[in-house]
């Protein structure tokens, strides 16, 4: 678990994958947000960024994910310490977990220093996260269940009210719903309560769940 989060029962991610764009004295900076599941998205989709951007000057990149306790950067050819380490830290300071943030540059033909590339690269991941709003993260579980059609309106109307919103449902014999909720919302004992005591689980696991 990142330091952060030890300390804290939730952190933030973003709300939507986003792009943005800078000019600074003639390098033109793109700006790209994503939300990862683990080290394995993050490094997934840093590979399909590379090939597709493989003209750029430089890809660099920073993310962290919480469950593998990974805080990973690269300069990815700029001067050591002037790209990646100020993106990530951002991510760091504003407390986003499960977020890769890369910055593709172009460069102009003028160099712009240290201070320059740190200011720049910092700029673009900052603009990039206001960008793609921001969610609370934390850890959570996602619980399928089965209910009676007679229990349906009943089950609903307690998770509307727990504001805990219903990932995926399948009308069959019985009524299949899926739902996902911080482990902080003790919403089982409610549901077992209006299902006459009990409840029948299908499956459950843990997840790390953003709202």
């Amino acid at each position: 678990m990142l330091e952060k989060e030890k300390n804290e029962m939730f952190a933030n991610t973003i709300e939507k994958d986003a792009v943005t764009e800078i000019d600074i004295n003639k390098s033109k900076f793109l700006g790209f947000s994503f939300f990862v599941e683990n080290r394995e998205d993050a490094e997934n989709k840093i590979k399909a960024h590379n090939e597709k951007y493989k003209d750029a000057t430089h890809n660099v990149y920073a993310y962290r994910v919480v469950d593998e306790s990974a805080e990973v950067y690269s300069d990815d050819g700029e001067p050591s310490g002037t790209s990646g380490p100020p993106i990530l830290d951002i991510l760091r300071k504003r407390n986003y977990t499960n977020t890769l943030i890369i910055v593709t540059r172009y460069f102009g033909g003028i160099l712009l220093g240290t201070g320059g590339l740190v200011k720049a690269y910092s700029t673009s991941a900052s603009i990039t996260l206001e960008e793609s709003g921001v969610l609370k993260a934390g850890k959570g579980k996602e619980v399928e269940f089965e209910i009676p059609y007679d229990k349906y309106d009943k089950i609903k109307n307690a998770l509307d009210k727990e504001n805990i919103k219903i990932k995926d449902q399948t009308f069959e014999e019985n009524v299949k719903v899926k739902i996902e909720f911080f482990e902080t919302e003790n919403i089982i004992p409610i549901l077992e309560e209006i299902n006459e005591g009990s409840l029948n689980i299908i499956s459950e696991r843990n997840i790390l769940v953003r709202k």
